[in-house]
């Protein structure tokens, strides 16, 4: 699939650079190329997408086309979010870690190869243990591509259910779409949920999957879905 050239960002780490990315790099291997630039952990790294011409001095909530959630693992983010060249990719680090040093009268931590070679939190022990770039296995011995569980038989149109978003707070809905789409392989579960804790209005890239209002629709996987007979939540305003 074709790469991508893309401005980052990353404020707290006074970064602005352009790289350039595979569309179809997974999320958790972007995030640790990401933490070799910014030098920001993969847990506390929030990504968002801004459009071509994006100020990095920007606040975060202006002008985002889209930004991970804790579901977002499970994607090719910059597949999904169609990043384009000349978009900004911006790396927020939830820890609220500002860098204020001078790098010149700072001692440089270097590594030998082999005491790189020897640690399991980097980036190659990463590719390493997912059999990714020089470490993937040959054409003739290659392992097949990703798979996903399927939706279970009782994840039919209309059935109430709980999803499961990874951050203890379990979300309550209604299951509106069931089937694959075209921003993301594998099969996806629609949701319109009770409260407005979506993403979206049933509506992807231009392609509407189902139709409820904005903020209340949401795509997920089958494995974070569990139907059941669940009341309705009520939101107050």
């Amino acid at each position: 699939m074709a790469a991508v050239t893309l401005h980052l960002s990353a404020p707290s780490a006074r970064i602005f650079t352009e790289k350039r990315f595979e569309r179809d790099v997974p999320t958790a291997l972007l995030r640790h190329k990401l933490e070799m630039i910014t030098g920001i952990p993969p847990a506390a790294q929030r990504l968002a997408l801004l459009p071509v011409g994006a100020s990095a001095e920007a606040p975060w909530t202006q002008g985002i086309m889209a930004e991970t959630t804790p579901l977002d693992d499970d994607l090719c983010i910059l597949d999904a979010w169609q990043a384009r060249d000349g978009m900004q990719l911006r790396v927020h680090d939830t820890r609220n870690v500002t860098w204020d040093v001078d790098d010149e009268t700072v001692e440089k931590f270097e590594l030998t190869d082999e005491q790189y070679a020897a640690r399991h939190d980097t980036l190659r022990a990463f590719k390493q243990a997912h059999q990714l770039g020089r470490f993937a296995p040959s054409s003739a011995t290659a392992a097949p591509g990703p798979t996903y569980e399927p939706p279970t038989p009782d994840m039919v149109v209309g059935a109430r259910c709980e999803v499961d978003t990874g951050d203890g707070f379990p979300r309550r809905g209604t299951i509106q779409y069931v089937g694959n789409t075209k921003f993301a392989a594998g099969p996806w579960i629609g949701v319109a949920y009770d409260e407005p804790v979506g993403k979206n209005d049933g509506s992807v890239y231009g392609v509407r999957y189902f139709t409820t209002r904005a903020r209340y629709g949401g795509f997920v996987r089958p494995a974070h879905v569990q139907v059941g007979d669940y009341a309705e939540e009520e939101w107050e305003v």
